[in-house]
This record gives structure tokens, C-alpha cells and sequence, in this order.
């Protein structure tokens, strides 16, 4: 289980750190100045949130032992480096995943992981719910840049939704538009 979550999240970090330091506006990015909001949904994905822009959609396929996992990341990066990213997979079953402490001790581990992974630090961290899902919202400073992480992950039966928004205080940005964008996020019907 462990591996499989390592390899399952350094892919959806890598796509999202590619992101981070990039300055092109190509497909799945803008150029607007001042981005305007609109609402994306994904029907497979079974979800809604408010992004400043269409992001660009990859798959990502990982063997495991309890057989093939697909990641779907939706990465959009403004020309001010701005990036946000929402991510889902489906877990095969898991027993981790049958009792509250299971998901509990997931959830802490992977927000570690990702802090690691970024090369940053955990900040803050706090216990969060969607519905009735359990989640964690977390903030990262990335070490080499001093560029700003704001996550939100959450585990709904078997399937993990990571909801990723990064800025740069460096460069003047502040975490406004990515409390809107993780706030945004919801299950659709």
C-alpha cells in the first residue's frame, strides 16, 4: 500500500511542480491579466470547481501489485505562474480504507509525503471534511523557491481528490485566488 501511494503521488506532484516554474501560456493556459472565473466539472471525475481558465487534462497510468491506477490531473498554469491543479484516482480496494483510522493515518501520510516531494515544509496542517468525506487542508513553502503550496486532499471511498493552487510571494501574489480555487471544490450529483 505504501509504495503504491508513494508512486501514485509522485505523479500528481510532478505534474503539478512542472507546472510551478514554467512561463509559457500554452494549451490549457492564459495569458489574461486578470483570468475570469468560471466553474469546470468533470462527469467522470464527479466534480465541480471554479477555475480561472480551461486547465489542460493528462492521464497517468501506475502498475501496482493490486493491479492498474489511473490518475487524472487537470492542470491549468496562468502566465503569472500561478498554478492550479485538481487530481483524482481510484485506489483498488483496500482494507486501510474500512475503518476511520485507516483513512486517518492515509490522509497524515500523504500530506508528509507531499511536503517531502515538493521539497517544502508543512506549515499548516488541519483535518477538513466534504460532506461527509474526511480531508486535510495543508499550506507547503516549497524550500529552493519560496513559492506557495495551498492543498486540499480528500478521500471519498476508494477514490483520492488532491486539489492543488501555488503563487509566489516573491513575486507579489497572495493566497486569495487559491483559497477560492480549493474552496471551490465540491462532488457533483
Amino acid at each position: 500500500m505504501r509504495q503504491r501511494n508513494l508512486t501514485l503521488l509522485l505523479i500528481s506532484l510532478t505534474v503539478f511542480a512542472h507546472g510551478c516554474g514554467q512561463r509559457s501560456a500554452g494549451p490549457g493556459n492564459t495569458s489574461s491579466p486578470g483570468p475570469t472565473w468560471s466553474e469546470f466539472s468533470h462527469a467522470a471525475g464527479r466534480f465541480k470547481i471554479d477555475m480561472p481558465g480551461k486547465p489542460k487534462e493528462e492521464v497517468y497510468v501506475s502498475q501496482t501489485n493490486q493491479g492498474e491506477v489511473r490518475l487524472v490531473s487537470n492542470l491549468l498554469q496562468l502566465s503569472n505562474r500561478k498554478t492550479f491543479s485538481v487530481n483524482f484516482l481510484d485506489y483498488p480496494q483496500d482494507p486501510k480504507f474500512a475503518n476511520a483510522k485507516g483513512v486517518q493515518e492515509t490522509l497524515d501520510e500523504a500530506v508528509v509525503n507531499i511536503g517531502k516531494e515538493m521539497r517544502g515544509r508543512v506549515e499548516k496542517r488541519q483535518s477538513i471534511e466534504l460532506g461527509q468525506h474526511p480531508g486535510r487542508e495543508f499550506t507547503v513553502v516549497l524550500v529552493d523557491s519560496g513559492e506557495m503550496l495551498l492543498g486540499r486532499i480528500y478521500l471519498v471511498k476508494n477514490r483520492l481528490y488532491q486539489v492543488f493552487a501555488g503563487w509566489s510571494e516573491a513575486r507579489g501574489d497572495t493566497a486569495e485566488d487559491a483559497e477560492r480555487f480549493v474552496k471551490s471544490f465540491r462532488l457533483a450529483e
